[in-house]
């Protein structure tokens, strides 16, 4: 059987190229895009022959003796360019907020990827060691940027250049053994389950009152209707 290819070893696998890592952060979702750029005709022939699809999640154990797309299995959408006599290859996928920490790019390329959630600001911290460079040395650079849409407020980052709501890191092959790259957002959007729950409980309090109210006053009604109808019979005799 043939086995589908590490992501990693795709990407990174080229003499002397140079990546661009780019994560789109809106109410729709996680969108990932890699981009890697041959600098040489050793790297054109090896995007030329990359033809196998590529698993969207890093826990996809798929097997298949063919380079069709298993049914039911979520894979990258690909796309192969050139610029110049040169490849550019890309990559890309929109994630739910829930499963992208399962991105297999991420998760392949740096020591450790984790994103917590505290009552609306969320936290993005990638371990501090870059696995990419470790496949091959000679990527010239890697550019990672974050663009973060208007329902997001970058609240921390260490992000080296800042400009509205673009985050941009640089790293190279000097630094990569120790380059952290951590950021947090905060949903503007976001209601929190607390308030949520004091919400419907607020909504059901109101509800319940209301209809106690009816109660009342159908009873009240009916035992006014009743005492003017004996009032009436008594009159009549």
């Amino acid at each position: 059987m043939k086995k589908i290819i590490f992501l990693i070893f795709i990407l990174f696998l080229m003499s002397g190229c140079n990546v661009i890592y780019e994560v789109d952060i809106s109410k729709e979702g996680i969108k990932e895009n890699i981009k890697i750029m041959a600098e040489n005709e050793l790297d054109n022939e090896f995007i030329a022959s990359a033809q196998e699809p590529i698993t969207a999640f890093y826990d996809s154990q798929v097997y298949s003796e063919t380079l069709e797309k298993v049914p039911g299995v979520e894979y990258y959408n690909d796309y192969k360019e050139m610029n110049n006599g040169l490849y550019v290859y890309t990559l890309d996928y929109l994630f739910t907020h829930e499963n992208f920490k399962k991105s297999k790019i991420i998760n392949n390329a740096v020591s450790a990827f984790n994103i917590t959630d505290n009552d609306g600001t969320f936290s993005y911290n990638v371990g501090s060691y870059i696995k990419a460079f470790l496949f091959q040395n000679e990527i010239n650079n890697l550019k990672v940027q974050v663009n973060v849409s208007d329902d997001y407020e970058i609240v921390d980052t260490n992000a080296s250049e800042v400009t509205n709501n673009t985050m941009v890191w640089n790293v190279t092959k000097n630094d990569y053994e120790y380059f952290p790259i951590n950021f947090s957002l905060k949903d503007l959007n976001y209601v929190s389950k607390t308030n949520e729950t004091k919400e419907e409980n607020s909504i059901k309090n109101n509800l319940f009152i209301a209809f106690i109210g009816v109660i009342v006053f159908v009873i009240v009604l009916i035992i006014l209707i009743l005492y003017r109808k004996k009032i009436n019979t008594g009159r009549r005799k």
